[in-house]
């Protein structure tokens, strides 16, 4: 009976050491995705701005031709 004893508060501590070390690194894959998610959205609203800058160029351009 002792040795059962033992063994469920050897497991007990082990698991207690081991599951932040596991949802720790979870943790930091979570927020290393969140991260680059972010990165690429800012990367995709600069590239929106300049093809809406680059549209309404050519919308100058074109009404001026047209004016003409």
């Amino acid at each position: 009976f002792g040795f059962l004893q033992v063994l469920v508060i050897f497991l007990s501590l082990a698991v207690s050491i081991a599951l932040p070390f596991y949802f720790g690194n979870e943790v930091d894959k979570i927020t290393e995705v969140a991260t680059n998610r972010e990165q690429s959205i800012t990367v995709m609203k600069s590239r929106l701005g300049d093809v809406s800058r680059e549209i309404s160029y050519l919308q100058t351009v074109v009404g001026v031709r047209a004016e003409k």
